[in-house]
C-alpha cells in the first residue's frame, strides 16, 4: 500500500514524534511510505535523523505565513505520487483541501492531535476541518476518550478513537550514564528529590506555574530539582515571555537542559515525571513515562485524565494552579519508597495498553 504522511514540520512536539514512528512502523510492515512536509527541515527538522531510511521524505518548504501557492504544489505533489492513502496532521488537512476536495480513489484521514477545538485553531482553519469532516470528505481520527468528545461536540460526529503509541524503550547504558552525570553536575541539593519535566516552553504546558511551586516549596523546606527539557520560547537573542518569566524566579534548583535526542533517559534516572498542562490531546511524553516506568505527576486535562489513575500509576493534581501543582508535589514526596515502587511498576505495565505496534496495527485497519 502507498501512504502519504502529511506534517508540517518536525521540531520538537507529541505530533511530530508520533508520526515519525508511524512511519517507521508503516514501512516496517512493508508499506510504502512519503513523509511530506510542509516546511523546509533545516530548522525544524529535530526528528528528521530518526526516520527510517526506506520512507521517502518530501520538505515542500513553505513560506511564512499562509502560502496559498501550497495548496497548488501539495496538491501536485500527491498526485504525482498516486497513493493509496493520505494521512494529515495538525495544519496538513487545509493545505492538501485541494486533494480530498476533488474526486478521487484516495483514502483521506485525520489525526486530531488535541482537544478539536484548540487543534482546529483559526476560524479559516475551523472551516476546512467542518467542510471536510461534515462532508465526509475526509476520516477523523482521535486519540484520547477527551479527545473524541470534544470532536463529537464541536463537529457533530463521531471520529475514530486511536491511542498514540511509542516503540518500547530499549535502555542504552551510556545515554542513562550521560543523563546521570548531566543532571548531577546541575544539581544544587544532590539528595534532593529529582523532577523532570519535558515539553516545549508554552503557555498550554504551564511550565512557569510548576517553576513558581518549586521555587515555593524548595523554600518552605521541601527540597526538590526541577530538570526542564525542550525547546525554549523565543531565540538565544531574543528569549520569550515563559523563558525569561521563569529564570526570573532567580531559583537555583531550577534547570534548562534544551532539547534532548533520548529523553527517556532523563526520565529513567529521575524520581518522577510532571507534566502540569492546562490542556492537552495525549501526551507522547505520558506514553515515554509509562514506557521506562517513570511516575506521572499530570494534571487532570485532555487525555491525561483518561491514561493516568491517581494513586495507581500515577498521580493526578485537582487543578491546574500553583498550589494544585504544589499539593501534588508534596503528595508524592511524601509517599513511602513501597507505595512509589509499586506506582513504578503500575506504570510500567501500563505501557502495553500505548505501544507503538498496536497504534500501527489501528491505524492500518482504517487505511485498508
Amino acid at each position: 500500500m502507498r501512504i502519504i504522511e502529511i506534517i508540517p514540520q518536525l521540531s520538537q512536539g507529541g505530533a511530530e514524534r508520533f508520526v515519525v514512528d508511524l512511519c517507521n512502523g508503516l514501512v516496517m510492515k512493508g508499506h510504502e511510505v512519503t513523509l511530506i512536509v510542509l516546511h523546509s527541515l533545516d530548522n525544524v527538522g529535530f526528528f528528521a535523523e530518526e526516520i527510517d531510511e526506506r520512507v521517502r521524505v518530501v520538505p515542500m518548504n513553505k513560506k511564512m505565513g499562509m502560502d496559498f501557492c501550497l495548496f497548488f504544489r501539495l496538491w501536485r505533489q500527491i498526485r504525482i505520487s498516486s497513493p493509496d492513502v493520505v494521512h494529515t496532521h495538525l495544519r496538513g488537512i487545509v493545505y492538501s483541501a485541494i486533494a480530498w476536495l476533488l474526486p478521487s480513489r484516495v483514502k483521506f484521514i485525520h489525526t486530531v492531535h488535541s482537544e478539536a477545538k484548540k487543534e482546529a485553531g483559526e476560524m479559516l482553519s475551523l472551516m476546512f476541518r467542518r467542510l471536510a469532516f461534515k462532508c465526509h470528505r475526509v476520516i477523523p481520527v482521535t486519540i484520547s476518550e477527551e479527545s473524541e468528545k470534544s470532536f463529537q461536540q464541536l463537529y457533530g460526529r463521531k471520529g475514530i478513537l486511536i491511542h498514540n503509541g511509542r516503540p518500547a524503550y530499549k535502555l542504552i547504558q551510556n545515554e542513562v550514564d550521560e543523563a546521570q552525570a548531566e543532571m548531577e553536575s546541575m544539581a544544587r541539593d544532590k539528595d534532593a528529590m529529582r523532577i523532570v519535566n519535558i515539553a516545549r516552553l508554552g503557555e498550554e504546558k504551564n511550565q512557569y506555574a510548576l517553576a513558581q511551586a518549586v521555587k515555593q516549596l524548595n523554600e518552605e523546606g521541601y527540597p526538590i530539582e526541577l530538570y526542564i527539557i525542550g525547546r525554549k520560547d523565543g531565540t538565544e537573542q531574543q528569549p520569550g515571555p515563559i523563558f525569561s518569566a521563569i529564570q526570573s524566579l532567580l531559583c537555583p534548583h531550577i534547570h534548562f537542559l534544551g532539547a534532548k535526542r533520548y529523553p527517556r533517559a532523563y526520565m529513567y534516572v529521575s524520581d518522577a515525571f510532571c507534566l502540569p498542562s492546562l490542556w492537552e490531546g495525549m501526551p507522547i511524553t505520558v506514553i515515554e513515562a509509562f514506557s521506562v516506568g517513570a511516575v506521572p505527576l499530570v494534571t487532570p486535562v485532555g487525555g491525561m485524565k483518561n491514561m493516568v489513575q491517581d494513586n495507581v500509576n500515577g498521580l493526578v493534581s485537582k487543578g491546574c494552579t500553583v498550589d494544585d501543582i504544589k499539593a501534588l508535589l508534596i503528595r508524592f514526596m511524601e509517599m513511602s519508597e513501597d507505595d512509589k515502587q509499586v506506582m513504578r511498576v503500575a506504570s510500567k505495565k501500563n505501557y502495553a495498553v500505548y505501544s507503538m505496534d498496536n497504534s500501527v496495527e489501528e491505524y492500518l485497519k482504517i487505511m485498508t
